[in-house]
């Protein structure tokens, strides 16, 4: 990728840092602007054309998210990074809820923070042609689920419950090794009245089908309705991770997104629900208190992302309900 027209601004109060962070990009051929005042840094924004804006929010947290915020609001596609000191996720939510395209906490690692960039430079311009080219509207409801620490038994109990709908295409995200996944999704298929397929690249998605993420494989939808798998970074310390998921579902599905965080440990969901939450998809978090362990539903809780928080008995009724709602909404038929 030819990133010599690509800007880029970093802005921290912290020259060492900064100067660490522009570096690494630097060297690829990126061009670099830097500030060391966040004020400033809106300033540049108004005055110049940057591709991408790298904002140290560790330094200066409420200064760091009142920018990313400014600026989401007044320019939708300038790509933006926070970095974010470690064990602070709700600054990480945060971030992510204001527009952050995404957060890093040390160390940072030069190869990831790359590989991160050219893949969301690679995103804005596939966005890019598709707005030049007209985008059609989608013909059903996406609907994305994650679940962890305790999902194998919980999933189980919604999707042997969950009424048949050739409304929605259900996407799925567990925790868990490849062998296990492979031997799950069987199981599941013979549980209920859906098509259950483990995921492969390529596949076309279709209404009426529930897909699993394979084990040690991200998923993701592309703009042309097919499931896309790739061996990114693990994100969240995880991999396959809800976030490249709930994220690819409010680009391509953004009115006719659902995003459901389940039982787990940690807040894998909780960005990729700011991003469905911002296209003006729905969130649903299951109760803490039917969680076998509480933190990913607390996490998208505490973000306020969550439109519904549900009983894990009720879970089952309220996903077809909320996804024929949001179908008739979008008068797909």
């Amino acid at each position: 990728m030819n990133n010599l027209r690509k800007k880029i601004l970093t802005v921290s109060p912290d020259k060492a840092r900064r100067r660490y962070i522009s570096h690494i990009f630097y060297k690829s051929g990126y061009l670099i602007k830097e500030v060391s005042d966040y004020k400033i840094a809106y300033e540049e924004l108004l005055l110049d054309v940057f591709d991408v804006i790298l904002i140290d929010v560790s330094s200066d947290i409420d200064s760091g998210l009142e920018l990313i915020n400014k600026i989401r609001k007044v320019n939708k596609t300038i790509i933006i990074f926070a970095f974010v000191n470690i064990g602070e996720p709700e600054v990480c939510n945060k971030a992510m809820k204001y527009g952050a395209n995404r957060y890093f906490v040390p160390p940072y690692y030069n190869d990831i923070l790359l590989r991160s960039l050219e893949l969301e430079i690679s995103d804005s311009e596939k966005k890019k042609e598709i707005m030049h080219s007209g985008k059609q509207k989608v013909p059903f409801v996406a609907v994305g689920i994650v679940a962890s620490t305790g999902g194998p038994l919980t999933l189980e109990k919604i999707f042997s419950d969950l009424e048949f709908t050739d409304k929605a295409v259900f996407l799925t995200v567990l925790h868990a090794p490849a062998w296990m996944l492979k031997q799950y999704t069987e199981r599941i298929n013979n549980l209920t009245g859906y098509n259950v397929v483990l995921a492969e690249h390529g596949m076309k998605i279709s209404a009426g089908t529930i897909y699993f993420a394979p084990g040690n494989y991200h998923m993701k939808v592309t703009p042309t309705q097919k499931i896309e798998l790739n061996q990114d970074a693990p994100v969240n310390f995880v991999r396959p991770s809800a976030d490249p998921l709930f994220k690819s579902i409010a680009e391509v599905f953004p009115n006719a997104s659902i995003g459901v965080i389940l039982t787990g440990m940690g807040h894998d969901g909780t960005a990729g629900a700011a991003y469905i939450s911002k296209a003006g998809g729905r969130v649903i978090v299951q109760s803490p208190d039917t969680a076998v362990i509480h933190a990913m539903p607390l996490s998208a809780i505490n973000s306020g992302l969550a439109d519904k928080i549900v009983d894990v008995a009720n879970l089952p009724k309220e996903i077809i309900s909320e996804a024929i709602k949001v179908y008739r909404q979008n008068s797909f038929h």
